[in-house]
């Protein structure tokens, strides 16, 4: 038996059909570039946001704790100063016995 050979028609229906499916391949790899391009820039854009809010936050936070210290520090001179008063009560109070027995 003689080998059969595809019809020129035949072949140029597959190379037509060939060419149509990869025409769609190459508009689904565009679409798809495009699409990953555009979620690149929305990721770039999201991650900008959130460091700029990060940084106010880490801004915040930095007060807060600064202001704390200073409250910190506020409240133990707040308690010397008590200390001190507690104590010139005392001396006061000693001293008026004191001039009390004297008189």
């Amino acid at each position: 038996m003689p080998a059969v050979r595809p019809s020129q028609a035949g072949i140029d229906d597959e190379l037509h059909d060939l060419k149509l499916r990869f025409e769609l391949l190459e508009g689904d790899r565009k679409a798809y570039y495009e699409t990953s391009q555009w979620a690149i820039r929305q990721n770039k854009e999201e991650i900008g946001t959130l460091r700029s809010q990060n940084k106010e936050i880490s801004e915040s936070i930095a007060r807060i704790n600064k202001h704390d210290k200073d409250y910190a520090t506020l409240r133990a001179s707040m308690t010397e100063l008590e200390k001190f008063d507690q104590r010139i009560c005392e001396i006061h109070r000693k001293y008026d016995e004191l001039q009390a027995e004297a008189t």
